[in-house]
């Protein structure tokens, strides 16, 4: 699997555990309207165990979020994430006004593109 969609699931509060997809190369999320928080659960599997030498998300290079009214917070692992992201993408979204989303530009490599809008 190299794409994934996950669109209009307007009462969702969660999102799958997708960061241990080996192939994922694109990821497009939108129209999540109750989701608050992105969380671990985002990156691995709960109560599954993670090693830190291991990527998250070890193939993404596109990462696209898409009318998500209410997101305020995004959690990151301690260990490698995104590590080929070359695309990550906004709209209507409001937390790229937030430190979380800053830090999640500050992993991704210098040549990578940024589009934000709200």
């Amino acid at each position: 699997m190299t794409r994934v969609s996950l669109e209009s699931c307007k009462n969702c509060c969660m999102l799958p555990s997708l960061g241990q997809l080996p192939s994922l190369k694109s990821l497009c999320i939108q129209d999540f309207h109750q989701l608050r928080s992105i969380g671990m659960e985002f990156y691995k599997n709960e109560g599954g165990h993670h090693s830190s030498l291991l990527a998250l998300f070890p193939s993404l290079e596109i990462l696209e979020f898409n009318n998500m009214p209410c997101w305020e917070v995004w959690h990151l692992p301690d260990s490698e994430t995104f590590p080929r992201l070359t695309k990550l993408q906004t709209r209507d979204c409001p937390i790229t006004t937030r430190s979380e989303f800053s830090t999640v530009v500050g992993l991704a490599a210098p040549s990578s593109k940024f589009l934000c809008s709200s």
